[in-house]
């Protein structure tokens, strides 16, 4: 094309679906946060198995212990593996 010339382009747009299957939700509550001491976990899936990740990313307690009162103070990662082969990550602060 040379300057001053134009061309003509025809977009056609079918209509799809642009949203996201719904997916089961789980609710986890991890308390108290901060804590001194022992957590609490309220989940609505069977809970396997917990690992606690200090900020380095080191494991530093793993199982179903969930007392805390022995740790430094700090912020630390709680990773709860569930049954059904999920997990989720919640930040705890041991004050």
């Amino acid at each position: 094309f040379s300057q001053g010339q134009a061309q003509d382009y025809t977009l056609i747009v079918e209509k799809e679906q642009l949203s996201t299957s719904e997916t089961s939700k789980n609710t986890v509550k991890v308390y108290p946060n901060p804590t001194n001491g022992t957590l609490f976990i309220n989940s609505s899936k069977k809970i396997k198995s917990t690992e606690f990740y200090n900020m380095n990313g080191q494991k530093v307690n793993s199982g179903s212990n969930l007392d805390l009162s022995k740790f430094e103070k700090g912020i630390y990662i709680l990773k709860i593996n569930f049954e059904d082969g999920t997990s989720s990550t919640e930040k705890v602060i041991k004050k």
